[in-house]
């Protein structure tokens, strides 16, 4: 048995592998081929190559089972989701790709997690066929919003795992105003009901009666390592509840900058701050 598409007009001009990659995010390109050849998939003209274009209300037949056992465990993303991945990039290269985190996305799936950027960034390379998948090198909290950075192939995966140790890594932050102007600071922070050894350093970049504008240098990648040292030394972020933030709203931190060396080469890489971020700080 077959299932009818009807091609959108937002899908005109798609290649029919462009098309199974939006539709059938698990549907390699070999079985692809295979399925073309084998006539799974048709349009009302007849066979169809990977390279066949596609027109707006042609119509596809494909059989149920490629539907079935092809389909994401993700909600399918719809198009304009992917135009904005394309705006939230950095840079991309043949090796990796950096991207500016938006607010309120799970860098990775886990409990009660619909959607992580991770997924959504996997969905969009497939549908590009720009590698194989993307592999994640570090995270961003789910509230905390800026610079992340994808390897797009193995090697390049193994080789930031091997130096993340030596990224230089800058965040903003804005807290309640705080007279301790600068410190570096060995501290412990829990992790899982466990107590890990941290250095954090910060600035203060300027404040007025209210708030504080920060920023922080992670010497160690501990989790929630930054939120809880402005909870110790400073003041609770601007919206973390989660440590004690009386501010509610959105969490106040970015990851503004991030460089290091890859394959000999130095990288340095800068993210916008979010409005809600950028509007606040217009105040201070």
């Amino acid at each position: 048995m077959k299932i009818k598409y009807l091609v959108k007009s937002s899908e005109n001009g798609y290649t029919i592998r462009q098309w199974s990659k939006l539709h059938f995010p698990l549907l390699s390109y070999q079985k692809l081929q295979q399925h073309l050849r084998q006539k799974d998939i048709l349009s009302q003209h007849g066979k169809l190559s990977p390279q066949s274009i596609l027109h707006t209300n042609d119509v596809l037949h494909v059989w149920q089972n490629i539907a079935q056992n092809n389909k994401s465990n993700l909600k399918e993303l719809p198009l304009h989701t992917f135009q904005f991945v394309e705006s939230r990039i950095i840079e991309q290269t043949e090796n990796f790709i950096v991207v500016n985190k938006p607010y309120d996305i799970a860098s990775q799936g886990g409990t009660n997690i619909h959607i992580s950027l991770i997924e959504v960034v996997n969905q969009w390379i497939n549908y590009k066929n720009i590698a194989e998948k993307a592999y994640l090198v570090h995270r961003l909290d789910r509230c905390t919003t800026g610079v992340m950075i994808f390897a797009l192939n193995r090697n390049a995966a193994t080789e930031f795992g091997e130096t993340i140790h030596k990224w230089k890594k800058i965040y903003t932050a804005i807290i309640p105003k705080s007279e301790l102007q600068n410190q570096t600071k060995k501290h412990m922070i829990e992790v899982h009901e466990r107590q890990i050894e941290a250095i954090t350093s910060h600035k203060i970049i300027r404040s007025n009666e209210q708030y504080s504008i920060i920023e922080l240098y992670p010497k160690t990648g501990r989790m929630h390592q930054l939120r809880q040292y402005c909870e110790q030394y400073l003041h609770p972020i601007i919206g973390d509840v989660r440590y004690g933030s009386k501010y509610k709203g959105k969490m106040q931190l970015h990851c503004t900058k991030i460089s290091f060396s890859f394959l000999g080469k130095t990288f340095e890489f800068d993210a916008p701050k979010p409005n809600h971020m950028q509007k606040l700080m217009n105040t201070i």
